[in-house]
């Protein structure tokens, strides 16, 4: 029996020796490939931000093309957005809305990748109705309900400066108070220089989350005791 026990401690050894060699292989492949391509690597931020931008803040379910004309600077922080939605009618307006400020909200890798009077980018967008993009990627619907929700309750009563991602862990009780609001705030890594390590901010996030009822929080379920713990990523 000790030796069978020898045997698994050292296949777990083995194990834990491999996966972390993978996530190394992993880690030094994703920085070579930012730094071999980054225009592609660009692209690729665009689009898996826009789309998930667009439909965080979706919630009157519009369906369309937009033609997306957005400018960035010398380091690909944008610095003008322009959609246009064909016909011109009220639902068309509010749409040409939306990816414009999905557009606004776009944290870009900062590289020095065009020249020194940056670089118009025009695009055209098909955006789903939610039902179509949620079954597609039905992880997201739950997540981006709980995004808005924080955002709602906890963001929108501050003044936001500079960029970065807030990571909360809250439990709350079975009223749906909360007992307690952990908020760390961290750099975002497409724009580390961006960011700012502001106490302030950290403490009034913290002081909004205490006092937020999460009875109507998306995943908040009634028990007869004991807490449950949420936890999100929020990037600002």
């Amino acid at each position: 029996m000790q030796s069978l026990k020898s045997v698994f401690k050292v296949i777990a050894s083995a194990t834990a020796r491999f996966l972390l060699f993978f996530l190394f292989i992993f880690f030094i492949a994703s920085c070579v490939s930012h730094e071999k391509y980054p225009y592609e690597y660009f692209v690729a931020q665009y689009h898996s931000q826009i789309k998930d931008e667009i439909m965080d803040a979706n919630i009157k379910r519009i369906a369309g093309v937009a033609s997306l004309s957005f400018r960035v600077d010398h380091t690909n922080a944008v610095t003008d957005c322009d959609a246009v939605v064909e016909p011109d009618t009220a639902e068309a307006i509010a749409l040409a809305r939306l990816v414009e400020n999905a557009c606004w909200s776009l944290v870009l890798p900062r590289q020095a990748l065009f020249e020194k009077d940056g670089k118009n980018i025009v695009h055209k967008l098909r955006i789903e109705a939610p039902d179509e993009y949620y079954a597609m990627h039905p992880g997201r619907l739950p997540l981006h309900a709980q995004q808005r929700f924080l955002w709602r309750n906890i963001f929108e009563k501050e003044s936001i400066a500079g960029i970065g991602i807030a990571r909360f862990s809250i439990d709350v009780d079975h009223l749906g108070k909360a007992q307690r609001c952990n908020v760390s705030l961290d750099p975002h890594p497409n724009r580390p220089e961006d960011f700012r390590k502001d106490r302030t901010f950290q403490l009034a996030l913290r002081d909004n989350c205490l006092a937020t009822d999460f009875s109507e929080h998306p995943g908040f379920k009634i028990k007869n005791s004991g807490l449950q713990t949420f936890r999100s990523v929020i990037r600002y």
